[in-house]
């Protein structure tokens, strides 16, 4: 399922290793924005991240959105 969390190499963006679970509370406010909050872990300095989404509107069916992160 998603979101995920995937380690990623900080110069290359490349996979660093699988893919996990990501820890997140997501809530729709009145206006229709989404608010994600993502819990990351202390341990995660000085590695980079990406928060993966997969969307599933129409039109979005298996796109994915990745916002890598760098820890420091």
């Amino acid at each position: 399922g998603y979101p995920l969390v995937r380690r990623v190499n900080c110069e290359s963006g490349d996979p660093a290793a699988d893919d996990q679970a990501a820890d997140v509370q997501a809530n729709v406010n009145p206006g229709g924005r989404l608010q994600l909050v993502w819990r990351t872990k202390a341990n995660w300095a000085d590695s980079c991240r990406s928060l993966v989404l997969r969307f599933g509107f129409t039109g979005w069916t298996g796109a994915d959105a990745n916002f890598t992160v760098r820890f420091a």
